[in-house]
């Protein structure tokens, strides 16, 4: 009787069937892996907060500057050592103007699930009269509270954005 051997062709063809279907798994894998990393940033938001001076208009706006829109979840302006829950126009009448201030500014209040399209500015408070942009200007100068807006994309990927020049950081 001859020795039957272990490793018969049939055995190579379906071991290497079977290893070309594993390879083929992992592949598939990470390539739906890449796919999705591609579809979140292409809908990834990045809010940031600059105040702009010129001689018409003094303001602090709220801009996307990322390539989806941002859906406000929360905000917060931290100011010595409170919080607030409301918007910046919002705090400076409540909280630091008193009623014979003579400060004449416009503002625009944020809500909970306000939609930011991308590439859009949200004017957060704006003074266009001389007098009012010079007492708007020393306002934030005296007193510049740090905002904190919490935002997510599309996905429900969430961020927090601090007013302090540093990027915004996800949240897991």
């Amino acid at each position: 009787m001859a020795k039957k051997k272990f490793l018969s062709s049939d055995k190579i063809v379906s071991l290497s069937a079977f290893l070309i279907s594993i390879g083929t798994l992992f592949t598939i894998v990470y390539q739906t892996r890449l796919i999705r990393q591609q579809q979140y940033a292409s809908v990834l938001p990045y809010l940031e907060i600059w105040q702009s001076d010129n001689d018409n208009e003094r303001s602090v706006n709220l801009y996307n500057n990322g390539i989806g829109p941002a859906i406000i979840k929360d905000f917060k302006i931290y100011f010595k050592d409170s919080v607030y829950a409301q918007s910046l126009g919002l705090f400076y009448r409540n909280e630091i103007l008193d009623s014979t201030s003579r400060l004449k500014y416009s503002r625009s209040d944020m809500s909970k699930g306000m939609l930011l399209p991308a590439g859009s500015r949200w004017t957060l408070i704006s003074a266009t009269k001389e007098d009012s942009i010079k007492s708007l200007k020393r306002l934030l100068k005296e007193y510049n509270p740090d905002i904190e807006i919490t935002y997510s994309s599309i996905y429900g990927e969430t961020w927090v954005m601090r007013d302090n020049g540093k990027p915004p950081v996800k949240l897991d």
